[in-house]
């Protein structure tokens, strides 16, 4: 009897365990109520690289959700999946915007988030406001999806003649000039090493990686040739002072520095930026230097010497100076107390501007002082983009949020013009990624061995017959790899 009874209870136990089960794969299975025909009813961009006139040429267009397949615009892809998964208010939708999932909640504590998957390849995500309502993330844009209808048919498209053209568009060389910084550090006695600049050179032709050089000094490109930008540090009178010296590239050819008068305090400068015809850089005056920066200038690269930097009327225009004076004023409501004690916002200097790396963009930068100028200030990340005066090619054709997905960590990340290589930066490594499709191939070409406090302060790009050109001047510096992909 005893045992009939526990086998009763045992039974039990498992039959509420399978309903149990049962019922949460009905729950999951019901959030994959999305299958059929939507249209696209409203757009936001999620990049500052794409003309906001792109909007009107993707309003109304349908996008087709099958069990496996899906067409996207003119994009059609086959054997995809889905993924769900529960995500929460601090999910980033877009790492440009700083967008988060908080702003969709709805009071709810999770949303469910699926995303679409081609080869393991996220291609977009989406969730669900109702059945007949959808968000969807697709490349750079974020797109409010209504319900056309819940069957959905898919036409055959041959496709071949515009992936011959597509293959045929990659047949070209492409090269690229990247300048690196190793940071002062300080000494066991308390002073300060130099920094130290080299440049690398990377050509990829006709699917294969070319040598990859490294020579010393940021070797850049200008339209009167190929230039050096060198850095010397001038003791006197027991003072230090950085100079730059620029010149036509010619590596017989050795200038002496600059004689300046005898110096009087220590000036320590940091390059963050090199382009064609400006530089920015950040910079220490005092005699207290404790490693911090906080001043901060863009200087042409003819007279790169100048005390002052260019002034905000030189920089912005007037749309951008009211933007930049706004995106000030934002950051210091946002301090607290204690953060604005330490800052001068009753004298702000608008002028003290840069341009460094952010999120795989060079961007507009800004510090508020300090009361102290040893001490290091605000730094307010703006969002602005430096314009063809200042950097010729500054685009990223893959999403930063894309690349986390498929890479995990890194630092930064440089896509070639034609998209058909990515330089990935991690720690210790330059990762040379080939793309197919806009897509990372997951498997690196080559991996450049690099310090790990090194920073990258210029990216510049050629194609076609530059790529031969630019490359003359790097044939008898050291051969960091020896490519032959």
């Amino acid at each position: 009897m005893k045992f009939k009874i526990k086998f009763i209870i045992i039974s039990l136990i498992f039959t509420s365990m399978f309903i149990s089960c049962e019922k949460e794969k009905v729950d999951v299975m019901s959030t994959f109520n999305f299958t059929g025909v939507w249209k696209v009813n409203s757009v936001e961009i999620l990049s500052d690289d794409i003309d906001n006139g792109n909007i009107n040429n993707i309003i109304n267009k349908e996008i087709k959700l099958g069990n496996n397949e899906l067409k996207i615009f003119d994009n059609k892809k086959q054997k995809i999946n889905y993924k769900l998964r529960a995500v929460k208010s601090d999910y980033t939708l877009s790492y440009e915007k700083k967008l988060t999932m908080d702003k969709y909640m709805d009071g709810r504590e999770t949303v469910d988030l699926i995303s679409i998957r081609d080869n393991n390849k996220i291609i977009g995500e989406f969730f669900l406001n109702s059945n007949d309502e959808m968000l969807f993330i697709y490349d750079v844009y974020l797109l409010k999806l209504i319900r056309v209808s819940n069957d959905v048919v898919f036409e055959n498209d041959d496709n071949e003649e515009k992936e011959d053209e597509f293959n045929n568009y990659y047949d070209f060389s492409e090269g690229v000039m990247i300048g690196l910084k190793t940071p002062r550090e300080e000494n066991d006695d308390g002073t300060y090493s130099i920094e130290k600049y080299r440049t690398l050179w990377v050509s990829y032709n006709n699917y294969k990686l070319g040598y990859i050089y490294a020579k010393d000094n940021i070797i850049f490109p200008r339209l009167t040739g190929i230039w050096k930008l060198s850095v010397y540090q001038d003791s006197s009178n027991g003072f230090n002072s950085d100079e730059f010296q620029v010149s036509l590239y010619d590596e017989n050819d050795k200038k002496e520095k600059s004689i300046k008068d005898e110096n009087t305090t220590n000036i320590y400068k940091s390059i963050l930026f090199v382009g064609n015809d400006y530089i920015a850089i950040k910079e220490y005056i005092g005699n207290e230097f404790k490693g911090n920066y906080p001043i901060y200038k863009i200087l042409p690269v003819s007279n790169v010497n100048i005390d002052n930097g260019l002034q905000i009327n030189e920089v912005f225009n007037e749309s951008e100076k009211i933007k930049y004076i706004n995106e000030l004023k934002n950051k210091i409501n946002s301090l607290s107390i204690e953060e604005k004690e330490g800052l001068n916002i009753e004298n702000i200097d608008y002028n003290n501007i840069a341009i460094k790396r952010e999120l795989g963009k060079w961007r507009f930068v800004s510090k508020i002082l300090p009361k102290n100028m040893n001490e290091e200030g605000e730094e307010v990340n703006l969002d602005i983009l430096p314009d063809k005066r200042f950097i010729n090619y500054n685009l990223m054709y893959i999403s930063w949020k894309d690349l986390k997905n498929e890479l995990g960590i890194f630092k930064d990340v440089f896509i070639s013009p034609l998209y058909k290589i990515a330089l990935i930066q991690f720690n210790e490594y330059i990762s040379i990624y080939k793309i197919e499709d806009v897509n990372i191939i997951a498997e690196p070409l080559e991996m450049i061995p690099i310090n790990e406090n090194e920073e990258v302060v210029m990216a510049e790009w050629c194609s076609g017959k530059y790529v031969e050109q630019w490359e003359k001047v790097f044939i008898d510096g050291e051969v960091i790899l020896d490519s032959n992909y």
